[in-house]
């Protein structure tokens, strides 16, 4: 039986496609709903949503559509 392997990303883990609540929405936009259960889903797997704001995804999917500068 394959052991399992549990995997930590730092809340600034850097993706090709932004940060984590982009790679988990990629490539639809967010939407309000989308924010919440994004947070729920880390808090899920133990990572803090505090830092996962509105004004935050918004600068990153800014970032996304015009590329990065």
């Amino acid at each position: 039986m394959p052991k399992m392997r549990i995997l930590f990303l730092s809340q600034d883990t850097y993706f090709p496609v932004g940060r984590l609540a982009q790679v988990i929405s990629y490539p639809e936009p967010l939407l309000e709903k989308d924010l919440n259960f994004i947070k729920q889903l880390l808090l899920d797997v133990g990572l803090s949503a505090g830092s996962i704001d509105r004004n935050l995804l918004n600068d990153n999917l800014k970032i996304l559509s015009g590329g990065e500068k």
